[in-house]
């Protein structure tokens, strides 16, 4: 679906039967088009059906039910007997459809070894809204799926079209399965098959690597890199040694991740990026600095189930935000059978309605001013939450019946020429010594400087002159009055007009939030991919601390995390390397790195210069901006990149704005980024550009750990492992090709920490070998299997029930016997999962954040922008998106000639860059529209199904126009993941052979090529959070 418009709608448009789609839809198994996404509409029996001899009441519905395959069981509804059907196995995993890593089960055929089919695990809170408890033995877990005692209706467990889809990757017919080397220009579409072992003997010692096919320059190896003394710049060794040059891109939230980046971690480079730079890094950087937490990212989300208003701000329960099933399921419960109400507001109308839900179209990239008229209103009429803000400290907010506290009270020093301007006043500045020394002050109700252990409560309104002990004054405000101020730069009407809501909206908007207590939330993402997104995102999280929702039940909750995986745990500890390189240096994307330590600022200093500008971006706050890879790689900027090794990412289809000239003449030349290595399943737009690739395990022949996204409540640790044989090729020792096989021979031959004989250690200090991936992961479980409570042993009957000697037995040396009955227990389970009973303790969540909340960040107020100079803002405030250097992009893109904004958002049947190779999500929906607002259409004289050319500044693309009433007017919308130019779209030669191209994957439009950079020919970020400008673009359209 999109939008407004229904499947249905769409199938007749395209002469798609009522018939034909139904047949589709019956593909998707037990996943109707709202069952599946666990809305609860009515029962379904899913796969596991009664023995004909207990006939269901209504037999039409035990005869369609067999209409595709056999049961994998069937269930004696006066005894609960269950009968396996011996043609099947079960065994349970975690999806990959999309991230938010929900539970699933996967029904595999003996005889084939094939997966048939794939549903929820009834154990995991991802995939059911009523979790099996976790001592339930697996072959009760079959209950969950039947009509006996009604455990399908209390325990049913579920996947999304996606998750039920997603395992036809598998079986790919364009999937790589052999090592291959270019065998032509890069990109050039040419490959030939190598041996792994040359493979690994080429990219370990370098060389002239392809003299055969005319290219005669030397590449340097990973052996020469791996090399920590050396600087890369003699003349600024503070930049980095050599093993620098080495930079990981991995894409993929799949719990292989941690894998991925011990390498770089041995190996000696920071250099491991993954996706977050291009996703959501402005909301983690805000959430770091609300927590001031900056060697984690927490974040948080709403209570769903106990909430009774939240506040969506791009983003949209069933369409956008993870974990995605949960979010939905909980949503449309409350609002159906309790008293939710929730709120939409987003460009795009999405698939949902209601009486509990309202949506609230709004101009892109302007969901901060929206937010601050809110709190301009709050602070106006005094609806913010003024007991729970008074409170310096967490016991007195727990006095006063709260479970968090910010630092509303706390003074900031707003004196220029103070050498600690914009920062807290401290007991030090007051003239305290010893534990009081660091201790933040306020002003007491009595007009008297204390530090917030002398206390209880603050000042909350307050700017101006105070005297210090000494007899000097001092200006300063507290934080509460800084928010203040920023919300009163605009009025409501200035705010309105910005962001096309009207002020009415806006009032109503701070109103209903104001007037739920603390069983308020706000969930956001969409919004905050923008320039300006660090400051919309923190704007929409302090609406949060007005309330003092925050820890509450119904309120706003941090992650509970999971049980001890790969930290320090019962048994391993999996995140300490054994003589790991401790190097220090600069980042290839200039993240996580002030423009004030590095060495051109210094000179400029010395030699008496204004040091701003600066010559390139630097994110002092933002890390893991793996869109600048690549421009850095082009700008050879702050070094060259020699070896660029890539897992599963495809930055040129997933970065806007990097698909452009400058970067494919780049990849093109091989002196200017001599080594490229991908590890893929298929031939991506990025992986086109490879000199080789690694044939990789896809997820269900994988291992992995993924952490459970923020909004469980209680502890969730899922486990993935290879549920199949995997399809890639199997060396003579038994392990089969893939990444993590990939990179521990290579690191056993270069000899990187981490890996071989000097591995890790268990708990005792004991070295460990790290030989085969099994020797990490299920060292990882062991960990999940005996942290706090050890889990129970699995009986042999249950390892039976699963074959799991069949898939495991010959990895099971890597751990003890007595580990290994334990992690069969978790293994069998999918996991391990807390009760859900857990989750609260009274009107207070469990698991809390216990630091103080900051409504003022110190360290992001004293941090300037490398351009201007100028110092960023402390908390939250509307600024206006624009280019780097601070130009509006209204002002560089004018209305009159560029009258569109084109954003993309989430697609139900893509997952990011993945999935256009699934013929189940092909079938539902092939290609994507370009979504034009039915008024704009009318006045350009646009109808549904007309080609369009939408034309940027970086380009023109055409595409199929879908006109509709549920879109902000002045604005264009494009369904995410659709328009690919490679991943089996097109043809491509291995040796002699030709692997044909698939045009299905290439159908529809692809927004990011056409996403312009800035005047200097930068990628726009968001200086602070370090988002990327995903959905800014400004266009025109001309019907042709």
């Amino acid at each position: 679906m999109e939008g407004e418009t229904t499947m249905h709608e769409q199938n007749e448009k395209k002469g798609v039967s009522r018939r034909t789609f139904l047949k589709v839809a019956g593909a998707l198994g037990a996943l109707g088009a709202l069952g599946g996404l666990g809305i609860r509409i009515g029962h379904t029996l899913g796969q596991t059906m009664q023995a004909p001899s207990f006939y269901p009441e209504n037999k039409r519905l035990y005869a369609s039910s067999r209409i595709s395959q056999e049961p994998e069981a069937s269930i004696d509804l006066d005894t609960g007997d269950v009968r396996l059907n011996p043609k099947y196995l079960i065994r349970s995993s975690v999806c990959l459809g999309c991230f938010s890593n929900c539970g699933n089960r996967v029904k595999i055929d003996r005889a084939t070894g094939r997966i048939v089919k794939v549903y929820g695990n009834p154990y995991h809170p991802n995939a059911a809204e009523n979790p099996l408890p976790y001592e339930t033995p697996f072959i009760q877990s079959y209950w969950a799926q039947s009509r006996y005692q009604d455990m399908g209706f209390k325990h049913r467990a579920t996947v999304c079209p996606r998750g039920n889809s997603a395992f036809e990757q598998t079986y790919d017919p364009k999937r790589i399965l052999i090592p291959l080397k270019r065998n032509g220009p890069r990109g050039s579409g040419r490959w030939k098959p190598i041996d792994y072992e040359t493979l690994l003997n080429e990219v370990v010692e370098g060389g002239k690597l392809f003299q055969d096919i005319g290219e005669n320059h030397t590449i340097e190896g990973f052996r020469s890199l791996h090399d920590h003394k050396t600087p890369i710049d003699p003349q600024h060794p503070e930049i980095g040694p050599k093993s620098y040059q080495v930079v990981l891109f991995g894409g993929r939230f799949d719990g292989r991740d941690t894998f991925f980046k011990r390498f770089a971690q041995g190996f000696g480079t920071p250099n491991a990026y993954g996706h977050r730079g291009f996703c959501g890094s402005s909301r983690r950087v805000a959430y770091q600095a609300f927590t001031d937490e900056w060697k984690d990212a927490p974040h948080m989300k709403p209570d769903y189930e106990e909430a009774d208003f939240v506040l969506f701000m791009g983003s949209s329960p069933g369409q956008a935000g993870n974990p995605y099933q949960p979010i939905l399921r909980y949503t449309a419960e409350g609002a159906s059978e309790r008293h939710l109400r929730f709120v939409v507001v987003d460009p795009v109308l999405q698939n949902i309605s209601g009486s509990q839900y309202r949506w609230i179209p709004i101009r892109p990239g302007t969901d901060g001013a929206l937010v601050m008229g809110m709190m301009r209103w709050i602070f106006e009429n005094n609806r913010f939450n003024a007991r729970y803000l008074e409170a310096t400290r967490l016991d007195v907010a727990e006095e006063r019946g709260f479970a968090s506290y910010t630092n509303a009270t706390y003074l900031i020093i707003d004196e220029p020429t103070h050498p600690s301007y914009r920062k807290l006043l401290r007991g030090r500045d007051i003239g305290l010594s010893g534990e009081a020394e660091e201790l933040p002050v306020v002003l007491t109700t009595d007009g008297s400087l204390k530090t917030i252990d002398q206390a209880p409560v603050g000042t909350l309104f307050f700017e101006g002159n105070v005297s210090l002990p000494d007899g000097n004054t001092i200006r300063v405000m507290t934080a509460l009055t800084k928010l203040r101020q920023n919300a009163y730069k605009r009025d409501l009407k200035t705010y309105s007009t910005i962001s096309n809501v009207p002020e009415k909206t806006i009032i109503e908007l701070a109103d209903t939030f104001t007037s739920r207590g603390t069983r308020v939330g706000v969930e956001h993402h969409g919004g905050i991919m923008h320039p300006n997104g660090f400051y919309t995102s923190y704007a929409m999280i302090i609406l949060n601390a007005l309330v003092g929702s925050v820890n509450m039940r119904g309120g706003m909750t941090k992650s509970a995390g999971g049980y001890k995986t790969y930290a320090e745990g019962p048994r391993y500890d999996l995140n300490t390397i054994p003589d790991q390189p401790k190097v220090k240096g600069l980042r290839v994307g200039r993240d996580k790195f002030p423009y004030e330590n590095t060495p051109e600022y210094k000179e400029k200093v010395k030699a008496g210069q204004n040091p701003y500008p600066a010559s390139r971006m630097y994110y002092p706050f933002a890390v893991g901006l793996g869109q600048e890879v690549l421009m850095s790689a082009k700008e050879k900027s702050p070094y060259p990149v020699k070896i660029l090794l890539i897992h599963q990412a495809n930055p040129l289809y997933t970065v806007p704005g990097l698909y452009q000239k400058d970067i494919l003449d780049m990849l093109q030349k091989p002196d200017e980024l001599p080594l490229i290595i991908s590890i893929d399943v298929v031939m991506g737009e990025t992986s086109a550009y490879a000199d080789y690739i690694i044939p990789d395990t896809v997820f269900y022949e994988s291992w992995g750990l993924p952490s459970v996204w923020n909004g469980m409540l209680t502890k969730v640790s899922a486990v993935r492992y290879p549920v199949v044989t995997p399809l890639t090729p199997k060396l003579a020792d038994g392990r089969h090709i893939n990444m993590e096989t990939f990179l521990i021979d290579l690191a056993k031959r270069v000899g990187v920490a981490g890996f071989g004989a000097k591995g890790m250690k268990d708990v005792n200090g004991r070295v460990l070998p790290i030989d085969k991936q099994e020797d990490f992961y299920l060292r990882a479980v062991a960990n999940i299997a005996f942290d706090q409570k050890p889990v129970p042993d699995a009986s042999s009957e249950e390892m039976d029930l699963i074959d799991l000697e069949g898939a495991l037995g010959k990895a099971k040396n890597s751990v003890t016997a007595e580990e290994w009955k334990k992690i069969a227990y978790v293994l069998i389970r999918g996991g391990r999962f807390e009760s859900r009973d857990q989750a609260y303790i009274g009107d207070r969540l469990k698991y809390r954040w216990e630091r103080v909340l900051n409504i003022y960040n110190e360290q992001v107020a004293t941090g300037r922008h490398p351009l201007t100079g100028e110092y960023f803002e402390g908390t939250a405030d509307y600024i206006p998106p624009a280019w780097p250097d601070g130009t509006p992009l209204d002002k560089a893109y004018p209305a009159d000639e560029w009258p569109f904004t084109i954003i993309s958002y989430k697609s139900r049947y893509r997952s990011v860059s993945t999935l256009a190779n699934i013929p189940r999500l092909q079938n539902i929906k092939t290609e994507n529209a370009i979504q034009i607002n039915a008024q704009d259409a009318a006045r350009l004289g646009i109808r549904d199904g007309d080609t369009i050319k939408v034309i940027t500044a970086a380009g023109e693309a055409t595409g199929i126009a879908l006109t509709r009433q549920g879109l902000m007017p002045g604005t264009l919308a494009v369904a995410f993941g659709y328009g690919h130019w490679e991943y089996g779209s097109k043809p491509y030669s291995i040796g002699s052979d030709t692997i044909k191209g698939d045009s299905k994957r290439g159908a529809g439009f692809a927004l990011n090529p056409l996403v312009p950079r800035d005047p200097h020919g930068w990628l726009v970020n968001d200086p602070v959070g370090g988002s990327i400008a995903r959905n800014d673009t400004r266009a025109k359209v001309v019907k042709i």
